[in-house]
């Protein structure tokens, strides 16, 4: 018991950092710009942050608002079409001890997958990540991940290998990803497909049209969904590639 305090008490000292959040942080600061956070409809960049890096927000409990482990923000950002979509997002939120040990597992989690930098994660790959194999040039794009990016490429990691660990039977089926994947056009592939074309493990080159996006960010995991060992190959985690209608 006290050794599981003790690691809710060190994941929160860690997530205390100097201000502005974005120092030292380019990339972030970019994604903030970006975007638009409001809460109660007021500005909320503090709670917007926490968002983008998937840390927990501490606020005071000086209202019944606040008295939540999932705070919702209205967020809203100009998409790759120049569009401005808005959704409802959930941040992870503690207020009062008791939150924090709603949050355990939670906690416990970023404390397993947490990784150094990107060769860490690269290295722990068959750890973190058993259920997925990764090409070369996938792993120089994880070796090289700027702090800002590490934390929502290991999110789609993750729901990349939890479907594989329930992929009992039949071919792949996007429906049971909790985000949004796609294959490419064939326009595109026709077009683009040696950019998309990658040299697997097995020595065999492949065309990874499947896909997930990072957002709001412009960037993409490419994969390769194999319903013979019922595993995904990982070729291309990085910006977005050109296609028929992008270039």
């Amino acid at each position: 018991m006290y050794r599981q305090i003790a690691q809710r008490l060190r994941y929160i000292k860690t997530m205390t950092t100097k201000a502005p959040f974005w120092d030292g942080l380019p990339l972030l600061y970019e994604r903030v710009l970006e975007h638009e956070f409001r809460h109660d409809d007021r500005e909320a960049l503090g709670l917007g942050v926490a968002y983008l890096l998937e840390a927990l927000s501490v606020s005071l409990l000086s209202g019944e608002c606040w008295d939540v482990i999932l705070l919702p923000l209205n967020a809203s950002w100009i998409t790759e079409e120049e569009t401005i979509e808005e959704t409802i997002v959930h941040v992870t939120h503690s207020s009062q001890p008791a939150h924090v040990n709603q949050h355990g597992q939670w906690i416990q989690d970023r404390l397993q997958s947490d990784v150094q930098d990107g060769d860490d994660m690269w290295n722990r790959r068959t750890e973190l990540f058993p259920s997925l194999t990764f090409c070369e040039a996938a792993g120089e794009q994880i070796r090289n991940l700027s702090p800002t990016m590490q934390r929502p490429v290991i999110r789609r990691l993750f729901e990349l290998e939890t479907y594989c660990r329930e992929w009992d039977e039949g071919g792949f089926n996007q429906e049971r990803l909790p985000t949004r994947a796609t294959p490419e056009s064939q326009r595109t592939l026709q077009q683009y497909g040696d950019v998309r074309t990658f040299l697997c493990p097995d020595n065999v080159e492949r065309a990874f049209s499947w896909h997930v996006r990072l957002t709001p960010l412009a960037w993409r995991i490419h994969f390769y969904p194999d319903p013979a060992t019922r595993t995904i190959v990982i070729g291309y985690v990085g910006p977005h590639l050109p296609t028929a209608r992008h270039h």
